[in-house]
């Protein structure tokens, strides 16, 4: 099943700048890593070219990914994330082939609350 992990955040903290640089790095290498594992299929960017939010996406298969956010270094990573990105958001998206499966626990959540 296709899926994504978004990651949105407003700005970098005010004088953490720098770690929010080496953090890029960081992410930039442990998502290359994780290309070449297979764990993903690919990741993008979104910076915007003024004031803004900024967007990371990370692409794979559902499976994988799970598994990826359970790693302890990617919890180390989320964690400084959260510390140097303001209002940092991030979220566990399925689509193409994961839309039923996730329409189907929706349907059942719904029921059990109606």
């Amino acid at each position: 099943m296709d899926a994504a992990l978004i990651y949105k955040w407003n700005a970098t903290v005010p004088g953490r700048e720098a770690a929010g640089l080496q953090l890029m790095k960081e992410v930039n290498e442990f998502c290359e890593k994780a290309i070449a594992e297979g764990q993903i299929t690919s990741y993008d960017w979104y910076l915007p070219a003024g004031p803004g939010w900024s967007l990371l996406v990370v692409h794979g298969e559902w499976a994988p990914l799970q598994a990826l956010v359970a790693m302890p270094e990617m919890q180390m990573l989320n964690m400084r994330s959260a510390l140097v990105n303001e209002g940092l958001e991030w979220g566990f998206f399925g689509r193409g082939d994961a839309i039923e499966p996730i329409m189907g626990v929706y349907g059942a959540a719904v029921a059990q609350v109606t």
